[in-house]
């Protein structure tokens, strides 16, 4: 056989022996192990901040450069100045110009999206249920239309009918009724999560600072695993 395909032949065999190997440990771990869920929460849960940080600093990243072009250029301008001491201070100039800015416009995005939310799932909510007392009255009409001679189905939907009604009654109304009052703690409950976001903003920020550098380590990084 050609060494090269005998390589690719071993390396084929490699990866897939590997890839047998990773789901057996991953299913056995998953069944033997009781409490696998919390540590994927904790796992998760200790990741969050870093994870928000990573997302942070990816969405401004594009502002933050914006602010520092025009912030070097105003600095630069007329005066031979230290190149490194310009970089440094377009740097974090910039980037507090982009917190201040994505601030503002997330608070203002907040302060008119929230009560508009929270007043259309009210309005749908009671619309939906002056509607279905409608809606079952046409369910019915349907049936009594288009099964009246049916004798093997008519039943069935009869049955159907009577446990939509009922757990209408019982279960959607009393639902929806409370849907409001439920929006609010939820709304609330993402708020609770502030620790997460204060430690991904103050994370962001030091990605902020060294993203070049991360980018040029990224991918030096990624050349050295896929040629």
């Amino acid at each position: 056989m050609d060494k090269a395909l005998l390589k690719k032949a071993l390396a084929i065999a490699a990866i897939v022996l590997l890839v047998i190997i990773v789901s057996i440990s991953y299913f056995f771990t998953l069944y033997r192990i009781s409490n696998t869920d919390e540590i994927i929460n904790k796992i998760f849960s200790t990741l969050t901040p870093i994870i928000l940080g990573a997302v942070f600093a990816y969405i401004m990243k594009s502002t933050c450069n914006f602010f520092e072009r025009k912030i070097t250029r105003w600095v630069q301008k007329g005066k031979a100045k230290d190149r490194d001491k310009v970089r440094k201070f377009a740097s974090i100039t910039a980037i507090i110009l982009t917190y201040i800015t994505w601030l503002a416009v997330i608070t203002g995005l907040l302060w008119i999206a929230i009560p508009q939310i929270i007043q259309s799932i009210s309005k749908f909510a009671n619309d939906l249920i002056i509607k279905i007392p409608e809606y079952t009255n046409l369910i019915i009409e349907w049936e009594q239309k288009f099964l009246k001679d049916n004798e093997m189905l008519r039943p069935f939907f009869d049955k159907a009918i009577e446990w939509f009604i009922s757990w209408s009654e019982t279960d959607l109304i009393p639902w929806l009724q409370g849907l409001v009052s439920r929006i609010i703690p939820m709304i609330l409950g993402v708020l609770t999560s502030v620790f997460d976001i204060v430690i991904g903003l103050v994370i962001s920020f030091f990605i902020l600072l060294g993203r070049r550098t991360l980018a040029k380590k990224s991918i030096l990084f990624l050349h050295c695993i896929f040629k």
